[in-house]
């Protein structure tokens, strides 16, 4: 990525920063523990920010350790920003949200849920600076979630080789693959792998589960902060409808 002041920015790949094993400390979220609002307000670019906050490095080496870092994800933005030649909005709206059919998603650029009358919570949702939209910066309905999540499967624009590069599971212990997580589930008497997403801005929490076999997913939501609640039901949903049983 041109511009990327890191004198060992070679050695760091997109693969590496998509499994959340690049390396690089979380100089964002230290940012943040210092001056939430300051961070936020921030107006800079994501190669801008990745120059301010995506220097420091940890002490493993670039694809050897697990380490979810919101961090990795300016960086994320800065190279498809760089290489779509198009802000990140833009660039969803035209190659995921319109292909896959997901009418009310959107990249929140102004740090507002969308539609007239959206649900409203006590504590708001947490306003995503604009170079780090790639970590908690999308807002969508359950429905939507699902359409995203087998958009990759069933729009014919993913070759197997992509699809097994989404399934490939890089960090066993966290079931994390390249920019989500994947189970194994036993369905029907066959292994299959299993789509296990999450999100979270602040009281909001989702969990949206697919299986790319039978063509089936299922998302819920809460404004309500509690993962507990929602977690119950996707994993009734797995053992019930699903008839599926998670293996690890």
């Amino acid at each position: 990525m041109p511009g990327y002041a890191a004198p060992d920015a070679g050695t760091i790949t997109l693969r590496n920063l998509l499994q959340n094993r690049s390396g690089i400390a979380d100089g964002l979220m230290d940012g943040f523990r210092k001056d939430a609002a300051a961070i936020a307000a921030l107006d800079i670019s994501p190669l801008e920010a990745a120059n301010r906050f995506a220097l420091g490095r940890t002490g493993d080496a670039p694809g050897t350790a697990f380490d979810y870092v919101n961090t990795n994800w300016i960086v994320v933005q800065a190279v498809l920003e760089h290489a779509g030649g198009a802000p990140l909005a833009e660039m969803m709206q035209a190659r995921i949200f319109d292909p896959a059919d997901m009418s009310t998603a959107v990249i929140m650029t102004d740090g507002s849920l969308p539609g007239a009358a959206p649900v409203t919570t006590e504590n708001p949702v947490i306003r995503i600076p604009d170079f780090v939209l790639c970590a908690g910066g999308l807002a969508a309905t359950p429905a939507d979630l699902i359409r995203l999540a087998r958009f990759a499967h069933h729009a014919g624009a993913f070759t197997p080789e992509m699809l097994a590069d989404l399934e490939t599971v890089a960090s066993p212990a966290d079931y994390y693959a390249l920019g989500g997580r994947v189970r194994q589930a036993m369905v029907n008497g066959e292994v299959r792998t299993i789509n296990w997403e999450s999100g979270s801005n602040g009281p909001f929490k989702s969990y949206t589960v697919y299986d790319p076999v039978a063509d089936i997913g299922y998302a819920i939501m809460t404004n309500e902060d509690d993962f507990d609640f929602i977690g119950a039901r996707r994993d009734r949903w797995l053992r019930e409808e699903l008839a599926g049983e998670l293996l690890e």
